[in-house]
């Protein structure tokens, strides 16, 4: 495989049908690389969008309830990348670089992880606004392992400003 591609990534346990239901996930304000648990969202899919080489270059603002739901989200990032405004910032929680795509007055994609370096950071941006429109989507489910879960990232907080 040589193009990047979005793949929908669920839990164990937490897909459409699973009994147990989702652990529920949701965001702090203000910081945008930290995973809360407090029930708000309790969403168990999240779109990720992998390289060639299956390394994660962002994924979803937050999750969604289906795998529908979560195919019009990334249809929506795919129509509003290029009128998204792009935050990098470090994280209120460990000082790392963190990166997030604003549109309509919400995150619409984040970072997969964190950054010791500003540049890396924006380096890795750019990677993912160069993928989002090569992607292909995939179909079904990909279960992950809860040590390897998407980290969902917060809403701007009011005042932040792109550095």
């Amino acid at each position: 495989m040589h193009d990047p591609r979005f793949l929908f990534v669920s839990r164990p346990g937490t897909g459409p049908g699973a009994g147990s239901g989702p652990v529920p996930v949701s965001v702090r304000d203000g910081d945008p690389g930290a995973p809360v648990r407090d029930g708000d969202l309790g969403a168990p899919v999240v779109w990720r969008l992998v390289g060639a080489n299956n390394r994660g270059l962002g994924q979803g603002g937050s999750g969604q309830p289906d795998l529908d739901t979560c195919h019009a989200a990334v249809k929506e990032l795919c129509a509003a990348v290029s009128l998204s405004r792009p935050v990098v910032g470090p994280s209120e929680l460990s000082g790392l670089w963190v990166w997030r795509l604003d549109f309509d007055g919400r995150s619409i994609a984040v970072s997969v992880r964190s950054y010791l370096r500003q540049r890396e950071c924006r380096y890795s941006l750019v990677n993912f606004l160069d993928a989002v429109p090569r992607a292909r989507l995939t179909t079904g489910l990909v279960a992950m392992p809860v040590r390897r879960e998407p980290r969902l990232t917060g809403a701007r907080r009011p005042g932040a400003e792109a550095r």
